[in-house]
């Protein structure tokens, strides 16, 4: 029997598990009635999508309330004219929950708050921590949070057990932590990742010791780690969990304290300070999508382009193999090589890098064996594909970059090289695997 994948149908789940349900906060569906009855029990409310981001806060100001949704702000309202004003002109979606509103109740202020991420390799795998992401920066001394950690950390891996019972397809879990004043810890909501999210496909490459090296660190973006990624590298880029075709993704440059460039397609803008520059951020992107932090590689460029491998691998007769690799070189002005002004072949690249002292057989096996053992390690978590599409950067040194792997590449770049041997012998293997399917 499917189960839904919302907000309320995850809150049901754990609510029915007693070591989770005294951690929750109180969540109805939202309607006129559980707005009026939620403001008698906590004053302050916030009122999210059952599927989908945003968050509506109601906060009582001198009697009366004020609606924040986005960077938006109501007039002060009566009680009565709540509903009718939420319902018509502030709420987008057709249905959604309601839930105390820890960021402006007196019962749930709170020093700490973390995303939690939990991860299994495979469906029969046991769920493990593997990082946290702080949301904002605290009042209180960091170590504090140490006090807490094995209780948020049992909590969270008791979440995704239960959860993953009923998602079996799903194999990384972001459970949204806080902490109250009092040391209370809430699980105010939990986010499924399943094998097409970036982050579940981090996870799963970074908990390989061979692959982990091979991989630009990343984490989910917030307030903190886009300062720390920032003062750290200098250069990051942002980009959404669940992407395709280089849309959404932008690149941030700190070139000093009051200059910060973000290059987005062919566009850039300057902020002067770094809380200008995320809140550029939050409102253009974050809005909308959970995205992802990364460092920026410093890819190897063609006349001052830069340029990326797309290497396919696809499992013929139950191995997997490289069978197609071309080079993306990005359009003037562009920073993502989807936008390229040229394909060319691996050797012709590595001939137009003379600074690259590389044997070009050699690095070819390398890139081989590593997208083998990658498309393996992601057949472990998505146990269905049969074909990967990975985005390699070459650094200006030779170093061997996985940037993601696509599980829709788009082929007809193959189909307009030259040589076509490469676009046959992928189509071949994928009308195999349609031949073994329908046997």
């Amino acid at each position: 029997m499917a189960v839904s994948r919302g907000r309320m149908s995850q809150y049901r789940i754990m609510k029915s598990n007693k070591d989770l349900s005294n951690h929750l906060l109180d969540t109805a569906m939202y309607t006129e009635d559980a707005l009026i009855s939620f403001l008698e029990l906590y004053e302050s409310v916030m009122i999210k999508p059952v599927f989908g981001l945003g968050k509506t806060h109601v906060v009582p100001e001198n009697g009366k309330f004020r609606i924040h949704s986005g960077n938006e702000q109501s007039e002060l309202l009566d009680k009565e004219e709540l509903h009718p004003y939420i319902s018509e002109k502030v709420i987008k979606h057709k249905k959604n929950i309601i839930q105390p509103s820890p960021l402006h109740s007196n019962l749930f202020q709170y020093p700490l708050a973390y995303f939690i991420t939990v991860h299994r390799c495979s469906p029969v795998s046991e769920w493990v921590y593997t990082s946290k992401t702080e949301k904002y920066k605290s009042f209180l001394d960091k170590y504090r949070y140490l006090l807490f950690f094995n209780k948020m950390k049992r909590l969270s891996i008791q979440a995704a057990i239960v959860l993953g019972d009923y998602f079996s397809d799903c194999h990384t879990i972001v459970i949204d932590i806080l902490i109250d004043l009092k040391g209370k810890i809430w699980i105010q909501e939990t986010s499924l990742h399943f094998p097409k999210s970036k982050w579940c496909q981090y996870q799963t490459f970074s908990s390989n010791p061979k692959i982990a090296p091979l991989v630009p660190k990343t984490d989910l973006l917030t307030e903190v780690t886009f300062s720390d990624y920032l003062n750290k590298y200098k250069n990051i880029i942002i980009k959404p969990c669940v992407g395709q075709q280089g849309k959404g993704i932008a690149k941030i440059t700190m070139a000093d304290s009051s200059a910060y460039e973000i290059h987005a397609g062919r566009k850039k803008i300057i902020k002067t300070n770094i809380n200008e520059a995320y809140d550029y951020i939050k409102d253009m992107y974050l809005a909308k999508k959970a995205y992802l932090v990364q460092e920026a590689l410093s890819l190897a460029e063609l006349d001052d382009c830069p340029a990326d491998v797309r290497v396919i691998t696809q499992k013929e007769d139950s191995m997997w193999k490289s069978t197609g690799k071309i080079v993306k070189v990005a359009s003037k002005n562009f920073f993502v090589t989807n936008v390229a002004q040229r394909l060319l072949t691996l050797e012709e690249t590595l001939q137009n890098l003379p600074n690259l002292n590389i044997n070009i057989n050699d690095f070819e096996y390398e890139i081989d064996k590593k997208c083998v053992m990658a498309s393996e390690l992601l057949e472990e978590n998505h146990p269905n594909i049969k074909m990967v599409g990975f985005d390699i950067g070459i650094s200006s040194q030779g170093d061997i970059w996985i940037i993601e792997g696509n599980y829709k590449p788009d082929l007809s770049m193959f189909s307009r090289l030259r040589n076509k041997e490469m676009y046959r012998t992928i189509r071949k293997v994928m009308k195999g695997q349609r031949k073994k399917r329908n046997d």
